[in-house]
């Protein structure tokens, strides 16, 4: 049986005039899934595991849920070479997932540029410890200490949560894979973080800069959302 999803609008810090959040919670199958709340799953995943059949069904179905109650053309997000969602026109969105949450934003597109969303659930230590390093460096761990203190699984999922939400934002203006030595945290405020671009990324972005990446926490989970005006 396909699962029903229910879906609930999401107050995210830093969402503008226009835009919508809408997340929905989901339980783990075991069998594949082919359908789900309207959307049926593209031809790829047919052989993937029902793990991520779910998860890419609980995304579409949320970003569809919130165009519909935008008024904005519902049709489920096709998926690009790269796996990115390719939006009907008109409309500027970014979907996430994780361990049984999905969320997407929505937006017109004469509200913004771009954006990008992204959940994280707080890792274990050991992988913060292993991965830390792959992420980010220990000034960027410094500007959080007012904000995480010595808590490295929180320090690690919120950097590394911010730097998804920017990646998934910038893509449409860059259309490459950004690194994630390419962006580094230079300032933090309780639910804002600043990143800076290394000259490469600088460079295609010209004067635009990074936009700020706003963040809300409901242990274990962080949201952050990173939005091009």
């Amino acid at each position: 049986m396909a699962p029903a999803f229910e879906f609930t609008e999401v107050n995210l810090p830093g969402l503008g005039h226009g835009m919508l959040g809408i997340r929905t919670r989901y339980e783990p199958m075991g069998e594949p899934v082919r359908e789900a709340g309207g959307i049926q799953l593209p031809p790829a995943l047919a052989k993937a595991v029902p793990s991520r059949q779910l998860e890419y069904l609980a995304g579409r179905a949320c970003a569809v849920e919130a165009c519909r109650r935008l008024g904005l053309d519902p049709t489920p997000a096709a998926t690009g070479p790269h796996r990115e969602p390719i939006w009907p026109t008109g409309v500027i969105g970014s979907i996430t997932h994780s361990q049984g949450e999905a969320m997407a934003v929505i937006a017109p597109s004469i509200a913004c540029r771009s954006l990008g969303v992204d959940i994280e659930h707080i890792v274990d230590l050991q992988k913060a410890e292993d991965l830390f390093s792959v992420i980010a460096d220990p000034a960027e761990a410094d500007i959080l200490k007012d904000l995480t203190g010595d808590d490295l699984a929180l320090t690690f999922t919120l950097i590394f949560c911010a730097k998804e939400a920017i990646f998934k934002a910038t893509w449409p203006l860059v259309r490459r894979f950004i690194d994630f030595n390419e962006v580094r945290l230079v300032a933090a405020k309780p639910g804002s973080l600043t990143f800076a671009a290394d000259t490469s990324l600088a460079s295609q972005l010209a004067s635009q800069g990074l936009p700020p990446v706003t963040y809300a926490e409901a242990l274990p989970l962080i949201t952050t959302l990173c939005v091009y005006r």
